[in-house]
């Protein structure tokens, strides 16, 4: 079996990180000049093939 990388940090995920960010830095009145979210990823075991 081989490790097969996948992406976690994706789709509504990013989209509500985003939005929790942007929301704490409102309570504090920071500006946020750059935000990106990379797609973090989790390893699975994967059957090779014979």
């Amino acid at each position: 079996m081989r490790e097969v990388p996948l992406p976690v940090l994706t789709g509504a995920i990013v989209a509500r990180c985003g939005e929790l960010t942007q929301a704490r830095c409102a309570e504090r009145d920071w500006q946020v000049i750059a935000l990106e979210v990379m797609p973090d990823q989790l390893a699975r075991q994967a059957a090779q093939a014979a």
